[in-house]
């Protein structure tokens, strides 16, 4: 199991989180999800668990895949 995505995170590490999860991202949707991502663990005080990151995704990016 691995831990969940954490404030250290950038377009690459965004990208193989994405990856990890069955998901993608599109490149005009990077600096978008990067602030969702952020207020939601402030709002959280933790980091996002696998799931909670591929909600935000979905909602960020819309519910098709972008592979």
């Amino acid at each position: 199991s691995r831990a969940g995505f954490s404030e250290w995170c950038g377009p690459f590490g965004l990208r193989m989180q994405a990856k990890a999860v069955g998901e993608s991202i599109p490149d005009d949707k990077i600096e978008s999800m990067i602030a969702a991502l952020l207020d939601a663990m402030r709002w959280r005080k933790r980091p996002l668990t696998d799931e909670e990151f591929r909600d935000l995704l979905r909602s960020v990016c819309g519910s098709a895949k972008a592979n």
